[in-house]
């Protein structure tokens, strides 16, 4: 069966300050944030929506709330989706994690994201994250509701999912790039794997590139 699957960063966080690592920290959505995930729930609302699950991380979970209103579906929140947990670096700023912990930033810069002083590691981010989404997948396709697989997530966890989903080696996994605020990764889910179709792309684009397409167009993208 081909399903695709929309794969959305939340928007822009409120910062007090300079920008901090954040991770599995909880802050809301900045003003410019509430109107951007607005902007992405009114680009999926004519869309045909199967299923919508997300980060339980207010960030996330604001987003997907309004895309699940918009669209008159349930939504489903899962901690497996959350952002990876960044250890000792959480809440602080990228100045002062150089200045006490220079050689693990200097590495994390070179794209290293093997677990470090307590971080995750996008690898383990994959053993979480990557079943939360093919068990969602499994549910949609033993239920037969068609239509596309909405989830709302992290930059760190939508780029672990994206590399491990695709079998690509895990050391590159940051080198194919990072996914701004409010847009996202389009994936097909065929009978065997997944294939990628567009990264990075505003959603209100992805919307309009699956509305011009077949599910057997889709599968032979």
């Amino acid at each position: 069966m081909v399903r695709p699957i929309i794969i959305i960063r939340h928007p822009p966080i409120a910062y007090h300050g300079k920008p901090k690592f954040i991770g599995q920290l909880d802050p809301p959505l900045s003003e410019a944030g509430l109107l951007l995930a607005e902007k992405v729930a009114d680009a999926l609302r004519n869309q045909s929506i199967a299923g919508i699950v997300s980060s339980d991380l207010q960030r996330a979970s604001h987003t997907s709330q309004l895309i699940a209103n918009a669209c008159n579906k349930p939504l489903y929140l899962d901690k497996g989706l959350r952002e990876e947990h960044l250890g000792c670096w959480q809440g602080q700023t990228h100045d002062s994690v150089q200045a006490v912990h220079t050689h693990s930033y200097n590495r994390w810069q070179k794209g290293n994201s093997r677990p470090c002083l307590c971080r995750e590691g996008l690898y383990s981010v994959a053993l979480r994250a990557r079943p939360v989404l093919e068990q969602h997948l499994n549910n949609l396709n033993k239920s037969g509701l068609q239509g596309c697989l909405v989830v709302v997530s992290h930059v760190n966890t939508i780029v672990a999912m994206h590399g491990s989903c695709l079998g690509i080696g895990r050391r590159k996994w940051r080198s194919i790039g990072t996914i701004n605020h409010g847009h996202g990764v389009l994936l097909c889910a065929l009978n065997q794997g997944f294939r990628s179709l567009l990264y990075n792309w505003p959603i209100d684009d992805i919307a309009l590139f699956l509305r011009r397409q077949s599910k057997k167009e889709l599968g032979a993208l």
